[in-house]
């Protein structure tokens, strides 16, 4: 029993190996972009905002009215 039809070429054409190659190119090119994206987001951009954030939060608690009020009764004793 033959793997391949009787019609086959004897050989694949120069341009489907070509076209197969640049849509591999592309495809790997991609992902890597992509795993390039995640890890930048990841290991840059998270932290980055997260540190931002918790840095605006402290700011802000330490501004409040309470955090006032507990100053001057820090300060008159």
């Amino acid at each position: 029993m033959p793997v391949y039809a009787p019609d086959m070429p004897s050989s694949l054409p120069p341009l489907l190996l070509i076209r197969r190659l640049i849509q591999h190119i592309l495809l790997t090119f991609l992902f890597v972009a992509r795993g390039i994206a995640v890890a930048t987001i990841w290991l840059g951009v998270l932290p980055w905002v997260t540190v931002w954030t918790w840095r605006m939060y402290f700011s802000m608690g330490e501004s409040t009215y309470v955090t006032h009020l507990y100053m001057l009764i820090l300060s008159e004793l």
